[in-house]
């Protein structure tokens, strides 16, 4: 699937994603369940508050999904889709000082996992 990054200061997939079912449009997706409240008013816009998010916005089967990402996944990601290797990429992020040597591997595992299931990682020739 075709796969954009996006570093945003505002939620917009939660904006995004409250307008498709405003108007009942059902090739914007999310990882999160939806369900449709009824209403007799006439909806208003959505707030956005700032907030700043990693967003992975990819399109697979005609519909539009949205996935949240965490710094470290979109770091990894950003320099795949650079270039690097995925030694380089890891050795680019910067995990938070809280984190251990073996949670961040387990995270980093975790991700890979999520990606191979979506179809995000392509393997080149060498």
């Amino acid at each position: 699937p075709l796969v954009r990054l996006l570093h945003l200061h505002y939620p917009v997939d939660n904006f995004a994603i409250s307008l498709a079912r405003r108007s009942h449009d059902s090739n914007l997706v999310s990882n999160a369940v939806s369900k449709k409240k009824q209403s007799a008013k006439t909806p208003r816009r959505p707030r956005l508050r700032r907030k700043e998010i990693f967003l992975a916005v990819h399109l697979s089967d005609d519909k539009v999904y949205y996935k949240r990402l965490d710094p470290i996944a979109f770091q990894i990601l950003q320099a795949l889709h650079s270039g690097c290797h995925i030694a380089a990429a890891l050795e680019r992020c910067q995990p938070s000082p809280n984190t251990s040597p073996d949670e961040f591997a387990a995270k980093v595992q975790q991700h890979f996992h999520e990606w191979a299931e979506l179809g995000w990682l392509a393997f080149g020739r060498q």
